[in-house]
């Protein structure tokens, strides 16, 4: 007996479903709620902050994931494309460039009735995220990370130390102001690893995606006697040029070797045992 999937889409025009299924669905009394069960698979943001809405109306929610805990979803790699809604001053935005842009990076096997109503309510997303405590990275200015520090024991001083590294660290504004925000730098700008792609087909791969999947090893060494810190990678040329390393990291580069000036060291770049910077 062949089983068919249902996914219970409202019927209508693709902008209309979801919006005027709301308006003529009915309404569950509040001594009713607790007699029903809600089963949410995924603890991600999704799933999670679902989970956490409908309990508060009164609902019996179950929550399942294949992690072994339910903090390890992998929604702290999520892109942010969700922004997009905001369509903040000169960014060219949309609610219809989200929409576009979600079902074209699901390969378009995405429903687009579903993707089409997340697009529509991402601004109400976002707030919520934020009013249940989620560090919502809107802006590059590291300002919301105060929401996680000030639960912290950490001074005022350590708070606006870290604030202040996570907001020069931005390629496009950013650069080593302290001694912290170049640890940050090299940190983050030199994590370039296969690992970081998710498995997919190698021909959907962006060029993102084939200089990290190209790099099969890579090796962070600090020398603190010759003040030398260096980066030597083994980059596999079937899969990536170093012409085409160089047009995504070049910058990330530069700001690595700056941020070792500020630590009073060398930076220097190895790839495939040639030294390139």
């Amino acid at each position: 007996m062949a089983f068919k999937l249902d996914a219970k889409i409202p019927a209508g025009a693709l902008a209309e479903k979801w919006s005027n299924h709301k308006a003529a669905i009915k309404v569950v009394s509040p001594a009713n709620k607790r007699k029903l069960d809600i089963i949410i698979v995924g603890t991600g943001l999704g799933g999670a902050s679902a989970a956490a809405s409908l309990g508060e109306l009164g609902y019996n929610v179950k929550v399942f994931c294949i992690q072994d805990s339910p903090r390890r979803a992998h929604s702290i790699a999520a892109q942010g494309g969700i922004n997009a809604a905001k369509n903040y001053q000169n960014d060219n935005d949309s609610v219809y460039r989200l929409f576009y842009d979600t079902i074209k990076g699901g390969d378009y096997r995405a429903r687009e009735a579903n993707v089409y109503r997340m697009a529509e309510v991402a601004n109400l997303i976002i707030d919520q995220c934020v009013g249940q405590g989620v560090p919502f990275a809107r802006e590059y200015g590291g300002l919301l990370a105060n929401q996680i520090l000030r639960d912290t024991d950490l001074s005022i001083q350590d708070r606006v130390t870290i604030i202040s590294a996570i907001s020069n660290h931005d390629e496009s504004t950013g650069g080593a102001v302290d001694p912290v925000s170049a640890a940050l730098i090299i940190g983050d700008k030199t994590d370039v690893r296969r690992s970081r792609v998710r498995p997919k087909p190698a021909a959907s791969f962006d060029i993102h995606d084939r200089v990290n999947y190209a790099v099969t090893s890579q090796k962070l060494t600090i020398d603190p006697e010759k003040k030398v810190i260096s980066l030597d990678l083994e980059i596999d040329p079937a899969i990536c040029s170093m012409y085409e390393y160089f047009e995504i990291f070049l910058g990330r580069m530069l700001m690595c070797r700056g941020a070792a000036e500020m630590l009073g060291s060398v930076f220097v770049l190895t790839a495939n045992g040639e030294k390139v910077l």
